[in-house]
């Protein structure tokens, strides 16, 4: 599977699995989300994206009223935010002999981001 354009800097990933956790961190709790691709074009090469799901109060524009003030009143939506950092790691693009064995790569990673952030010993 491909598609070439001057554009396209990458390969195509294709959606393998969804895994979702709650978080609890202190009174903070928050849905994590990863989310495990495959590379279509080279065999045992993946993406993993891990998303925070977090609430902002957000106001839409549109439709307006008079002098242009929202008709609406704000809203809290539940938005994915990127969840990156130098402990998370980075798998943009990264190797595993198979689906499985990928999302054990992140999940273990992310045990040591969590005995990390907590300073929880390893059990």
């Amino acid at each position: 599977m491909e598609i070439r354009h001057s554009a396209v800097r990458s390969p195509i990933y294709e959606l393998l699995k969804v895994l979702e956790l709650d978080l609890q961190l202190g009174d903070e709790s928050w849905p994590i989300r990863f989310e495990l691709f495959r590379n279509t074009d080279v065999k045992g090469r993946f993406r993993c994206r891990i998303w925070q799901a977090e609430y902002f109060r957000i106001q839409s524009r549109f439709p307006s009223g008079p002098r242009g003030k929202p008709k609406h009143p704000p809203s809290d939506e539940l938005i994915l935010i990127k969840l990156d950092g130098p402990k998370i790691g980075d798998y943009d693009d990264f190797k595993a002999p198979n689906a499985e064995a990928a999302m054990a790569t992140v999940l273990r990673v992310f045990k040591r981001f969590l005995e990390h952030t907590t300073l929880e010993k390893p059990k």
